[in-house]
Parts: C-alpha cells; sequence; structure tokens
C-alpha cells in the first residue's frame, strides 16, 4: 500500500509530517534516544515533534506502515522458504534423473573397465581398471591399523622384562609405588 507524502502532510496538517514518519519508522531504538535522533534529522523543536506525533492520523500512519512493514518482512519469508523447498525438490528430481542416466551407461562402463583389464597393453592400466571395478563391488583395500591400549606403567613392566631377558643387570626403572 504506498503513501502519499503529501495527504498525510494534509491529513496531519503539518508540513514536516511525512518526513518525522519516516524517520521514526527508520531509527532503531525508543524513548529519549529515538525523540533527539528525530528532532535532528529532521531539524524540529520539541513543541513540533509533539504537534506532529501526538496527532491522531500521524499515529493511524505510524502502525498501518508498521504492520505493512512487518507483513512484508513475513510473506518475504514465507515466500524464501517455499522458494527454497521447490529448489529442493527440483535438484532431487535431478538428481534422480542424473542417477537414472548413470544407471543406463553403467553396464557399457562396466564393459570398458572390462575390456581394458584383460586387454590394456600396461599392467597398470590393467590392474587400475580391475582396482575400479573391485572398488565398484565394495571390496575396497584394507588399510592396515594397529592401536595399542596400554598405561604407562605397564609399558615400563614390559620393557624391564624385555631387558632384563637381555641383560642380567638390568637397572630397575619401574616408578616407586606411592
Amino acid at each position: 500500500m504506498p503513501f502519499d507524502p503529501k495527504q498525510i502532510n494534509e491529513s496531519v496538517g503539518h508540513p514536516k509530517a511525512w518526513q518525522v514518519l519516516q524517520a521514526s519508522l527508520e531509527i532503531k531504538g525508543g524513548g529519549g534516544h529515538k525523540r533527539v535522533a528525530v528532532l535532528q534529522k529532521c531539524d524540529i523543536d520539541d513543541d513540533t515533534y509533539n504537534q506532529i506525533t501526538r496527532h491522531r492520523n500521524f499515529r493511524d500512519y505510524y502502525y498501518k506502515i508498521r504492520q505493512e512493514a512487518k507483513l512484508k518482512k513475513e510473506l518475504s519469508q514465507e515466500l524464501s522458504k517455499q522458494f527454497a523447498d521447490q529448489l529442493a525438490t527440483q535438484i532431487v528430481e535431478q538428481q534422480i534423473d542424473l542417477r537414472k542416466t548413470f544407471e543406463k551407461y553403467a553396464p557399457e562402463a562396466l564393459d570398458k573397465l572390462v575390456s581394458v583389464m584383460r586387454n590394456a597393453p600396461y599392467y597398470r592400466d590393467q590392474a587400475s581398471a580391475a582396482t575400479e571395478i573391485l572398488d565398484r563391488a565394495g571390496y575396497v583395500k584394507i588399510q592396515k591399523q594397529l592401536t595399542i591400549h596400554a598405561d604407562a606403567e605397564a609399558i615400563i613392566r614390559e620393557l624391564n622384562k624385555q631387558v632384563g631377558a637381555h641383560c642380567a643387570s638390568a637397572i630397575d626403572i619401574t616408578p616407586a609405588q606411592e
């Protein structure tokens, strides 16, 4: 709903009513701080400010414009959410279409890999094709990992046993019991 500055000025009965209205809506905060900021921005005195802001039509416009801005914000958020939902749906549908296309060519790609695995002139190409086939089938290369769970004292005792077995005069480095 567009508001006409001339109409607001005439309705409130002051040529700066529209300017005060805009400043009141733009300046954040409340109380004395906002009042002083509006007075400075509009270059008016306290009496003029009171005359304008206490007018019934001014308050009506002020609340209508605030309500309009609030509704615009809510609608914008809702439309953004709807747009995001539609976009997500389109992406998922495109991914499904893409997957169907890949599935269509998968047998041909597998045949190509098998052919390379069997007929490539270089061993590295054959091995690479074989690895790709095994990876796709779920047979991945096993990664070796060793994890030891022990406390420091147990490690020191084991070291003392090892050293003691090799040296008759091993020094005991076990921490003293407290």
